[in-house]
């Protein structure tokens, strides 16, 4: 039963083992699966901040663009129609009644000419204190050059988008992955958990098991003590030698359950003896009391005496035939 109970905690040692390196091992891959989605996470908010300013300076960028492309335009614009107005003027008329009338029209497009020259002076004026450039050309190679930087930095901007929206994807597979896995735990806990519980159950009921065997060794065990005592009594009681039994025991004269075969075999012994002595005693005793009795008692004692050296004869064979 002991072995038993060694060989039943040994394999629940073991499986408790394998449960408790199954869990570390989960522990730690949750944690690295955490600590990878942290650090996606925060990266992805230091590229969301600096994609918010990109997006702020393009935007503003892209502002200052448009005006100038505007103002641009308006001269171009102005150009061509000073380009056909003075073409146009170049021309020689032919109408003397509409003299008056362009001339009028003349005098009115100069002085919006004027004005338009007085306002693009101070637009220009304005740009070169802007730019810090009295150079037209230069600040013109500076607006290309602002440009090409601008639709860079746009080209820039939809690559960091590109790359955000890969950063999204990845990080919402890994919270999908990071709920397969605590769902995963989850369910392994709980099988766990149940398989714990039978093997608690399995175990208080083999320790129950083992607790009544003890009991029941513990009153075999004052059985056989009682027993034994009782025998020796006996053999104090017969007076029987343990002379044969010092040679193979030693000093040893207590009754245990090594030697109580001996005992016995020697116990009985001398009750044989004893009931054969008491048996011719008793008849010595009849026949000098009753001298002549019949046959039929006769008969009977005389079958009484030869079982009782029968078995007198079993026993010294026995005792005989051990040592």
């Amino acid at each position: 039963m002991s072995a038993t109970n060694q060989k039943l905690r040994h394999e629940f040692n073991k499986i408790w083992d394998n449960l408790i390196n199954n869990l570390c091992i989960g522990k730690k891959f949750m944690l690295d699966l955490i600590e990878q989605a942290s650090i996606a996470y925060d990266q992805r908010e230091e590229w969301v901040s600096k994609l918010q300013f990109l997006r702020t300076k393009a935007h503003n960028d892209l502002i200052a663009h448009i005006q100038e492309m505007r103002v641009l335009q308006r001269k171009r614009d102005n150009d061509e129609k000073l380009q056909d107005f003075f073409a146009t003027k170049g021309q020689k008329r032919i109408m003397r009644d509409l003299e008056a009338k362009e001339m009028k029209k003349r005098e009115l497009n100069k002085d919006n000419m004027e004005k338009r020259l007085e306002r693009y002076l101070q637009i220009l004026i304005s740009i070169k204190e802007f730019t810090g450039e009295e150079r037209v050309q230069a600040i013109a190679k500076n607006f290309l050059n602002q440009e090409e930087e601008n639709f860079a930095m746009f080209k820039y901007i939809n690559h960091l988008n590109k790359e955000m929206e890969q950063l999204s994807d990845n990080l919402g597979t890994l919270h999908q992955k990071i709920d397969e896995q605590k769902t995963l735990h989850e369910m392994r806990r709980v099988q766990q958990e149940a398989k714990l519980n039978d093997l608690l159950d399995q175990f208080n009921e083999a320790k129950t098991t083992a607790n009544s065997k003890v009991d029941e060794l513990r009153k075999v065990d004052q059985k056989l003590k009682t027993i034994m005592v009782g025998i020796g009594n006996l053999f104090k009681m017969f007076k029987c030698k343990n002379d044969p039994l010092m040679k193979l025991l030693g000093t040893n004269e207590t009754i245990n359950n090594c030697n109580v075969i001996l005992y016995l075999e020697i116990l009985e012994k001398n009750i044989q003896e004893a009931l054969v002595s008491v048996y011719y005693k008793e008849k010595h005793l009849c026949n000098f009391i009753i001298p002549s009795g019949g046959e039929e008692e006769t008969e009977d004692r005389s079958d009484d005496h030869h079982g009782i050296e029968d078995r007198s004869s079993d026993s010294t064979n026995r005792e005989n035939s051990y040592y």
